[in-house]
């Protein structure tokens, strides 16, 4: 994982909506969902059934 996923993580482990951490990084929405989608893919592909958030807030 790059940095600027490493950080999206985080922010999402803290509890940030994808709101909140797009404005962070100054992207949009989409482009944030779309980076937690792939790391989903990525890093728990077992998972298809939860979001990013969902498994950081569950299991991590």
């Amino acid at each position: 994982m790059g940095e600027r996923e490493i950080r999206i993580v985080c922010l999402t482990k803290l509890g940030l909506k994808t709101a909140k951490v797009s404005t962070v990084f100054n992207l949009g929405e989409d482009m944030i969902r779309r980076i937690k989608s792939d790391i989903r893919k990525r890093c728990f592909p077992t998972s298809t059934a939860y979001s990013l958030d969902e498994i950081l807030k569950k299991w991590y």
